[in-house]
C-alpha cells in the first residue's frame, strides 16, 4: 500500500521544487453594516412614562412640530424639516408611541400625550414661538390639541374630522383663534371635505390651499406636481405670521 504513494510524493517534490507557489484559501467575513442614528435624534419621555423617539433639524427660536400620519414615520418628514430649517427654524419630528424605534405599545388614542410631550421638548430646546403641523392623522391630533396648546400658527394637512378617540367638533374648530393654514388635494377625495369644513367653520385669519391630484398629507409638499407650489405657500404662512427667530 506504501508503494502507491510514492509517485504523488515526488510529484509534491518536485512542484515545490520549480517554485510552484501552494495557494492558502482563507474566509474573509462579510461585514455588514451597523446602522447609525440619524444626527439630531434622541429620546425623551411622556407624562405616562413612555419614552419615544424624536429629532431634531434645524436651530432657532420658532420651533415647529410635525404630527405624522397614523402609522407613518417621521422620516416622511425629513425632507420637509431640511428646507424648512434652511429658512432658520428648528423643526422637531416624532414617532408616536409603538412606532419604532419609539417605544411603548401602539395605542392611537392615547397619541395627544405624545404631542404634549413634544411640545415640551421643544420648549426645553429654548423655542419662544411653537407652530404644529401635522398631516391625515396628525392633523386631527393637531386640531385637537392646539386650542389648548396654544401655537403660534397651526397647519394641517389631508386631515379627518375624527380618527377613533381622536377627533375635533365644530366647537373646537372655533376655538383655533391663532392662524391656520389649511392643504388637500382636490381628487383625495376621504379627506378634502373634512379639511374644507375647518376651513370654513374656523375663524380669521385662516388660509387654504386645495392642490390638484391625489397626493395625501405631507406628499402634497415633496410630490413632483405640487410640491414646489406648496411648499411656497407654506413658507410664506409662516414667514407672515411666525416668522424664524
Amino acid at each position: 500500500m506504501r508503494v502507491r504513494y510514492v509517485p504523488l510524493m515526488l510529484c509534491l517534490f518536485a512542484l515545490a521544487a520549480c517554485g510552484s507557489p501552494v495557494e492558502t484559501v482563507t474566509h474573509t467575513p462579510t461585514l455588514e453594516p451597523t446602522e447609525t442614528p440619524a444626527p439630531g435624534t434622541f429620546y425623551f419621555t411622556t407624562e405616562d412614562n413612555v419614552t419615544l423617539n424624536g429629532q431634531i433639524i434645524g436651530q432657532g427660536r420658532t420651533a415647529i412640530i410635525f404630527s405624522n400620519g397614523k402609522q407613518v414615520s417621521k422620516i416622511s418628514w425629513q425632507p420637509i424639516a431640511q428646507q424648512l430649517a434652511g429658512h432658520g427654524y428648528l423643526c422637531l419630528l416624532y414617532d408616536y408611541r409603538g412606532i419604532p424605534p419609539s417605544r411603548g405599545r401602539n395605542d392611537p388614542d392615547q397619541r395627544d400625550r405624545d404631542l404634549r410631550a413634544a411640545v415640551e421638548v421643544a420648549h426645553a430646546r429654548g423655542a419662544t414661538s411653537l407652530v404644529l403641523v401635522g398631516s391625515s392623522f396628525g392633523g386631527t391630533l393637531t386640531a385637537a390639541l392646539a386650542a389648548q396648546v396654544r401655537p403660534t400658527a397651526t397647519v394641517i394637512l389631508s386631515a379627518p374630522l375624527s380618527d377613533g378617540a381622536i377627533g375635533v367638533s365644530d366647537d373646537d374648530v372655533r376655538a383655533l383663534a391663532m392662524p391656520k393654514l389649511f392643504m388637500a388635494s382636490r381628487d383625495d377625495t376621504r379627506y378634502v371635505g373634512s379639511v374644507q369644513h375647518m376651513y370654513e367653520v374656523s375663524p380669521q385669519p385662516k388660509q387654504i390651499g386645495i392642490y390638484p391630484g391625489a397626493n395625501h398629507g405631507d406628499a402634497i409638499l415633496t410630490a413632483a406636481d405640487t410640491g414646489e407650489a406648496a411648499m411656497r405657500h407654506l413658507v410664506a404662512f409662516l414667514q407672515a405670521y411666525a416668522p424664524a427667530g
